[in-house]
């Protein structure tokens, strides 16, 4: 088996047309290699290059759990502080115990769902999360949401003043150098080197425009980014952000926070036995695969990525693709992120 006849036998079932894969250990690349095309559909499809740019989905979360550590620090901000410090709607008597850290670990205890505010307006967005009840008490329970994400955003602009896409892009994406990163994909990029998400109602793709449909709402109607999704970028790019988490957060994240993020960790509920860290997921088979080594931290989004790391062994292991795809409905795609990195873990093999 090779990588080129994964992604062939992939777009042969319809779980997505193609994709990149970077894999590395030890700032050693060992694949990186574009296969298959943006599309079924002629009409739109283009061949997949090194820099197509894929939609990454909650990878997005990622990227603001870093851009909240940098503000805090240079807030001098702990992450045991109330989220009512912050955003004082959230001063009741059943949210009053949530803090910043328990929206990192996604234990905060949320029960409304994000995506069911889509058709809201955006300003009222932060008091019907405040005003829902709660599914179990803060830190009860590790239960994964986007609402977290979404609320930890808004502190980051609390925190720094800005906008939490302008501060991401001067403080993350610069000293990077990550130029194929975006929020505003279609603003940098021309559709042809970005692929296409789910049909809409008219039949044609979301292109450039993100899918989440939270995350596009807020966009649409403040300019801004969400902080559950959004997010834009290549597989190169986000390998550049990997290599930063395994090497103590070189000269952007404190190597004491990367520690706790990769450290401080609960049980998930209802996820099988694996743990939460602050952001990062560990040791899930289901898309990370058994041969990787304990201690892989990894994340997967809804359109299709999958990233994981390992900060002992150094092993990196990135997967694009849009399996949204000309639908959300489409065949599993997880086996195959499986068997893409069983590929990676035959190649490098077993850590001494």
């Amino acid at each position: 088996m090779n990588l080129s006849a994964i992604f062939d036998e992939a777009a042969a079932r319809r779980v997505f047309p193609g994709g990149v894969v970077f894999t590395a250990r030890d700032d050693q690349i060992r694949a990186h290699e574009a296969f298959g095309t943006t599309a079924y559909d002629a009409a739109i499809s283009r061949p997949v290059s090194l820099n197509t740019l894929y939609d990454v989905a909650s990878l997005s979360k990622l990227v603001t759990l870093t851009a909240f550590l940098v503000a805090k620090r240079s807030a001098n901000v702990s992450e045991t502080e109330p989220l009512a410090r912050f955003l004082p709607a959230f001063d009741t008597d059943d949210k009053r115990a949530i803090t910043l850290r328990h929206l990192m670990m996604h234990s905060a205890g949320f029960g409304l769902h994000l995506q069911r505010l889509h058709g809201e307006e955006c300003a009222t967005w932060i008091e019907k999360i405040a005003a829902a009840p709660l599914e179990n008490a803060p830190g009860e329970e590790v239960n994964y949401t986007c609402t977290a994400y979404f609320l930890l955003a808004r502190v980051i602009e609390k925190l720094c003043g800005e906008a939490a896409d302008a501060f991401i892009e001067r403080e993350i994406f610069a000293p990077l150098n990550l130029k194929h990163s975006s929020f505003q994909s279609l603003a940098h990029f021309s559709s042809d080197e970005i692929a296409p998400t789910e049909l809409k109602d008219d039949g044609k793709p979301w292109h450039g425009i993100v899918h989440d449909e939270a995350a596009r709402r807020w966009q649409s109607e403040t300019g801004g980014f969400c902080g559950n999704a959004g997010l834009f970028s290549t597989a190169a790019d986000l390998a550049r952000f990997c290599r930063m988490w395994i090497s103590d957060g070189e000269d952007i994240l404190h190597p004491d926070d990367v520690q706790s993020a990769f450290n401080d960790t609960r049980l998930e509920n209802d996820a099988g036995g694996v743990y939460r860290g602050w952001g990062w997921q560990f040791d899930n088979e289901t898309h990370m695969t058994r041969d990787a080594p304990p201690g892989t931290a990894g994340h997967q989004g809804f359109t299709g990525p999958t990233l994981f790391l390992n900060p002992h062994t150094r092993d990196m292991v990135i997967v694009l693709n849009n399996r949204v795809y000309p639908t959300r409905n489409g065949p599993a795609r997880f086996v195959y992120h499986r068997r893409i990195a069983h590929e990676h873990f035959s190649r490098v093999g077993a850590m001494p």
